[in-house]
């Protein structure tokens, strides 16, 4: 089989078309990875805002809730709603604060929860990102030996006329 045949194989309308499909399906890849990241560090950042003014709000919450603390010692109280709790030691001090901004806590277990989601959305579209970079070099090597079969053919039949 002649060096022109060969070099046929491996360019003709198909092939080309094939490479070109594929290299149009790369670079959808890396245009959806990168809205996916984009989109995931905007949820990102919007979430770190909510959970840094959570955590504000919970630590002034607390401060306010020991600042109703009224007695000293074994005898220091609080009121939750109409019912009068004795704080008589550490464990129940953290338990009365604790259940002073419950619901804020629960609040921010949730945004932590959503921020875990999106480190996982983020490298997700990383790895397609460059799952998307491999496949793109490998088209690159294959579309560079097809335009270096088409010169050599177009050479060829330049010195054949």
């Amino acid at each position: 089989m002649s060096i022109e045949n060969q070099l046929k194989g491996i360019i003709t309308a198909d092939e080309l078309q094939y490479t070109q499909d594929r290299l149009k399906a790369v670079v959808d890849s890396f245009l959806e990875a990168d809205v996916a990241v984009e989109a995931a560090y905007k949820n990102r950042a919007e979430l770190m805002e909510r959970k840094t003014r959570l955590d504000t709000e919970i630590k002034l919450d607390e401060a306010d809730a020991l600042m109703r603390i009224e007695g000293e010692g074994k005898t220091a109280y609080a009121m939750i709603g109409d019912k009068k709790i004795v704080l008589s030691n550490d464990q129940v001090r953290d338990a009365y604060r604790r259940t002073y901004t419950k619901d804020k806590r629960t609040e921010l277990a949730q945004i932590e929860a959503q921020l875990a989601r999106i480190e996982i959305e983020i490298m997700k579209a990383k790895d397609k990102y460059k799952t998307a970079a491999d496949a793109a070099a490998t088209l690159q090597a294959v579309a560079a030996v097809q335009a270096a079969a088409l010169n050599t053919l177009a050479k060829v039949a330049g010195n054949g006329q």
